[in-house]
């Protein structure tokens, strides 16, 4: 079957990314002929199962404005020949009342306005009304990756809507003496507890993330616990790095995606005050690594952690900071946590992930 992925960009670090990045390169494993079409990338993510080709779309603060952009794209994607379309982002909804195909609109959720300037938050009202009351009417069938965002559509939207959870067995382990060799370069000992958050690490750009809210508990922590310390790791510039710094926190920069498994190896807990998520990857991540998680009761995290069993979901950074400090005074607690999590995880296989996807290309062509 002759398939196209449309999408804002396919660069390395970004969640949404690797997530179109693992369906498309499965769906060519299994001989489908697949495209993925992006207005920016960087070629690191790539394969030799899917074609990447760009459809330049200029952003702008005015979001209206970027719907009539990637709208003039509508020529070139009808001529391409795919007998079924994934759009996967804004502004390329837009594009479904027009697109000359089987359309399977893949909704990885419209964040949380909280803590954005005004303009951010009338551009994310914007995005979330057009998607949900008028652009997602017209695609074939929708795919959600949580009950928890599929809860949140209309009514008439919920009855073509399958939810398809991510994949999340994407790195592999490493030794033991891996983990040690990581401390060192951090210059931390391995009787340090360490505390992992891996995600946008700029507090202004997207706040809904928590991380001011997190390096704030984890100073608390520390002056009780000098034996404690965080690592934060992810997308960020070096302002981000010297502000995280100056507040006592270990910082990677965009780690490369083969740097990952160590990272996830080394950590004791992995946590995030995160207050929206729409799946939340790092925490299933960590969880695949055997890792105990402790994060807010929100959004998807119910879905994706056991709680109580593979982590602590609290109602407040009061309640993650007192699960923080259960965990780190009880090896024997984290070490079942963290067993009971990697089975967890085990859920979350990309195998089945492209299981679901193939069934449902069948049912929209048919």
């Amino acid at each position: 079957m002759k398939i196209g992925f449309i999408t804002e960009r396919m660069l390395t670090g970004f969640g949404v990314d690797m997530v179109i990045d693992r369906v498309a390169r499965g769906l060519g494993e299994r001989g489908h002929e697949v495209t993925v079409y992006a207005s920016v990338t960087d070629e690191t993510l790539s394969s030799d199962h899917y074609q990447l080709k760009l459809v330049p779309t200029q952003a702008s603060p005015f979001f209206p404005r970027s719907d009539l952009a990637a709208q003039r794209h509508l020529g070139f994607l009808n001529s391409e020949g795919n007998e079924v379309y994934f759009v996967e982002t804004f502004p390329f909804f837009s594009c479904l009342p027009r697109l000359k195909a089987a359309t399977v609109a893949v909704d990885h959720g419209v964040s949380s306005a909280e803590g954005f300037p005004v303009k951010i938050r009338a551009n994310i009202s914007y995005m979330r009304f057009m998607q949900y009351r008028f652009y997602l009417k017209y695609a074939s069938r929708i795919v959600m990756v949580s009950e928890y965002l599929k809860s949140g559509l209309p009514l008439g939207l919920q009855k073509k809507t399958t939810v398809i959870y991510n994949g999340a067995d994407h790195y592999s382990g490493v030794d033991d003496s891996a983990d040690d060799s990581l401390r060192r370069k951090l210059g931390i000992d391995r009787n340090v507890l360490l505390l992992l958050y891996v995600g946008r690490l700029n507090s202004a750009n997207q706040p809904y993330k928590g991380t001011a809210e997190l390096v704030e508990m984890y100073g608390r922590l520390r002056q009780e616990n000098p034996n404690i310390r965080l690592l934060m790791v992810g997308f960020g510039n070096r302002r981000d790095r010297a502000w995280l710094e100056s507040e006592g926190v270990l910082t990677i920069i965009n780690a490369p995606a083969e740097q990952m498994p160590e990272i996830f190896s080394t950590c004791d807990i992995y946590v995030t005050a995160s207050r929206w998520e729409g799946f939340d990857l790092p925490i299933v991540e960590a969880q695949s690594f055997g890792k105990p998680v402790v994060g807010l009761n929100i959004g998807a995290h119910p879905e994706v952690v056991a709680a109580e069993k593979s982590g602590f979901l609290a109602t407040s950074a009061e309640g993650m900071a007192e699960a923080i400090k259960r965990l780190a005074a009880d090896d024997d607690l984290r070490r079942k946590m963290g067993q009971e999590a990697e089975s967890n995880a085990a859920r979350f296989r990309w195998d089945d992930t492209v299981d679901q996807y193939e069934r449902l290309l069948h049912e929209v062509v048919s």
